[in-house]
């Protein structure tokens, strides 16, 4: 079993948005550890499209919204794939979101 890094939400830099959560991923690429954190329905989107940038095509991203809702549900794929999905569904962007990226 691998290591799990838990990150809160992150505070909203004044210029780039996502920048803590990409540092955090990219700090520990080499510890082989899965980056686990909270993320508003505001900014999920913009972080989102920050890992598609600036992450390995190959690594696996998981998104768990309104866990133990009615409305749980939990989509998987690379980031790309889970960014088409929301830019596709933006009336999934409600509540909040547990991200799990996946280790290297």
């Amino acid at each position: 079993m691998n290591q799990q890094k838990p990150l809160s939400i992150p505070p909203t830099p004044p210029t780039s948005l996502p920048a803590p959560i990409t540092t955090t991923v990219k700090s520990n690429q080499d510890e082989k550890i899965t980056v686990v954190f909270y993320e508003s329905p505001h900014r999920i989107l913009k972080t989102l499209k920050s890992l598609d940038k600036n992450l390995m095509a190959s690594r696996k991203i998981v998104i768990a919204r309104e866990l133990t809702k009615i409305y749980e549900e939990v989509i998987s794929g690379n980031s790309k794939e889970v960014l088409d999905y929301f830019e596709k569904n933006p009336q999934k962007i409600k509540g909040e979101f547990v991200v799990m990226v996946e280790d290297v």
